[in-house]
Order: C-alpha cells, then sequence, then structure tokens
C-alpha cells in the first residue's frame, strides 16, 4: 500500500511500516507445553534436607496450580520421597535423573519448553562440577549428555546450588537459558537463590511488566535482589552471585515463561504432530527470539536501521504465522 504524498511534507515511513507489520502480524496463538522436572538433592544435614525439600514440594504444587502446567508434564525427585506422599515421582538418585529426562524426550514436541529446576549442595569444578545427591552425583558433562535430546525444545536449566556457576560453560548452547545460583565453583558457601526463585516463580510480586506472568528474567532478578536483601538483613558478605546466560543479554529469558505465555493454546496430544508445522514452529520461535535480541539493542544503533530491521523481522513473524495457521487447516483470512 503506497503511503500518501503530502505536498511540502517529508513522510516519515519508520513508523507507519511498523504499525502496519504489527497489523500483519495479528494475534495467533501459540501452542506449547512446559515439562518441567524439579529434583531436590542430598540434604546432608536436617535442616538442609528440609529446606531442599521445602522449595521444591513449594513449587511443584504451584507449577500445577499457578503456572498451569499439566500434572502428568511434572516430574519430582527428592531424597526422601516418603515425605511428599501423593507427589513425588521417585528418589532422587542419577540413574532416575536420567531416566526422567529419557522419557520427558520422548514426550517434548518442537518447540516445547523444557525447565530442570536442582535445590541442594553442589561441589567439583568445570565438567566434573556436580549435584550431589544420594549414591553417586550427576555432573555438569552427564547432564550435558541428557540434554542432548532436547535440540528442538527451548530448555531452562537452574540449578540452585552451591558451587554451581561452573555448570554455566558446560550447559551453554542456542535456545538454552541457563541459571547458576553462584559465579563459580569458588562461591561454596550454602546458597539461598534457590528459595527465592521458587517463590518468584511462584508468586505475584516479580510481574515487574504487569503481563500476568512471570518471566525467567523476572524471576532470577527477583532472587538475586531478594539473596542480597536477606545477606544484609543477616550483616554478611554476599557469597553467592547468580548468573543467567541466555546467549541473548537476557532476551530470550525476558520471553520465557513456564506453563506458555497468555494466549497461548494447549496442544492437542490426540492429534499426530505434522513435520512441516514443528518446523515452522522453530522457524516462528527464531524470529521471536531474533525480535527481543533486537530490541534490547534499541538506542545502540541508528533508529532507522532499527525500525528497518524490527519491521522486517515482524513481517517474516506475521508471515511464518500465517503459513503455520494453513498448514493447521485454518485457510486464508
Amino acid at each position: 500500500m503506497a503511503l500518501p504524498k503530502v505536498p511540502g511534507a517529508r513522510v516519515r515511513r519508520g513508523p507507519v511500516r511498523l504499525a502496519m507489520a504489527l497489523m500483519a502480524l495479528g494475534t495467533v496463538a501459540r501452542a506449547q507445553d512446559t515439562h518441567l522436572l524439579i529434583v531436590a538433592g542430598l540434604g546432608g544435614e536436617p535442616d538442609y534436607a528440609e529446606s531442599f525439600r521445602s522449595w521444591s514440594s513449594s513449587l511443584h504444587a504451584s507449577a500445577e496450580k499457578h503456572l498451569g502446567i499439566a500434572r502428568a508434564n511434572i516430574t519430582y525427585l527428592t531424597e526422601s520421597p516418603e515425605k511428599d506422599p501423593g507427589r513425588v515421582d521417585g528418589k532422587s538418585t542419577r540413574d532416575e535423573i536420567a531416566k526422567a529426562l529419557a522419557r520427558i524426550a520422548t514426550r517434548a514436541r518442537p518447540g516445547e519448553t523444557l525447565a530442570v529446576i536442582l535445590f541442594g549442595h553442589g561441589s567439583g569444578a568445570g565438567e566434573e562440577a556436580r549435584f550431589n545427591l544420594p549414591g553417586p552425583d550427576a555432573s555438569a558433562r552427564d547432564f550435558a549428555t541428557w540434554l542432548v535430546p532436547f535440540a528442538l525444545q527451548r530448555v531452562v536449566f537452574v540449578n540452585a546450588t552451591s558451587a554451581s556457576g561452573d555448570f554455566q560453560k558446560v550447559l551453554a548452547g542456542k535456545n538454552r537459558v541457563i541459571l547458576t545460583a553462584t559465579k563459580s565453583s569458588q562461591e561454596r558457601n550454602e546458597s539461598v537463590f534457590g528459595r527465592y526463585f521458587s517463590e518468584a516463580l511462584s508468586g505475584e510480586g516479580a510481574d515487574v511488566d504487569k503481563n500476568g506472568q512471570v518471566s525467567i528474567l523476572e524471576a532470577f532478578e527477583a532472587a538475586k535482589t531478594q539473596v542480597a536483601a536477606e545477606y544484609q538483613r543477616e550483616r554478611r558478605l554476599l557469597t553467592e552471585h547468580a548468573v543467567l546466560d541466555d546467549g541473548a543479554s537476557g532476551a530470550i529469558a525476558k520471553t520465557t515463561f513456564l506453563g506458555g505465555k497468555r494466549g497461548d493454546t494447549p496442544l492437542d496430544t490426540t492429534t499426530p504432530v505434522d513435520p512441516a508445522v514443528s518446523e515452522l514452529s522453530q522457524e516462528r520461535r527464531a524470529l521471536e527470539d531474533a525480535i527481543e535480541a533486537l530490541k534490547a539493542t534499541k538506542g545502540t544503533i541508528p533508529a532507522e536501521r532499527y525500525e528497518q530491521e524490527l519491521e522486517r523481522l515482524l513481517l517474516e513473524l506475521a508471515m511464518k504465522n500465517e503459513e503455520i495457521r494453513r498448514k493447521q487447516g485454518g485457510g486464508t483470512r
């Protein structure tokens, strides 16, 4: 559509084109599920064991009731299953974690989200950084191997343990959001990040943008703030510095929600997945991530270049949504 010419006036095309691109984008719902694995590791002492169990159990309850994750998509492993009867799916051993992730891999569809959240103690460094468990520990290298089948899913991996920082480099990858309670393996004191991260996901206080949901980035920032406040209240030197890495300066974590974003439609698990739709959904997710990454650069690049690139990405996303709709039998508008 040609823009009207006004004698003696320059038409600023960028904002108009952006508005047109947003209109073309529409409000197409995105179908995706979250698969959540919660693991409470070895407590060592009764107080620690109870804390890890409490944080895990609280998150499990809110995942289903507050976040809207289907119970069938939640796996909860803990050191003492008998303390959470009817809720726990098994003991938190290395073998059970491997089996749980293998089962999820057979069910998770392209474009869905896998969230792994670990509460407990950690030790070691590099690829041998460990999550302490009853029996053999699980290393960062173990988790790297277990996550290989999830190349077509978004992975949110939260290691809320002491000495967890080295998991960052080992697990970093495309379409992954990696959170650790510490910045290195040298921060070995007991961490409280897990408590506040669980609370942030479960409550509404961390919903800074007031969109009705808490993103992974919002939960991370809220938890960091609460951790610092606790250390200050107790007049202790801050010995845990949480880190988030998604390869896009937080842009991906900002748009990642456990349970899906508002407007998402639930998956019909009785209908076979069309491989073409799965591939298109992956391409759509990549475009959404590119848009968020671009938004993070606003103000650092020329405005005209920013608007042109945003326009291009929005139009591509609109066309991708329309293509998916046609493939799913929605016809044309």
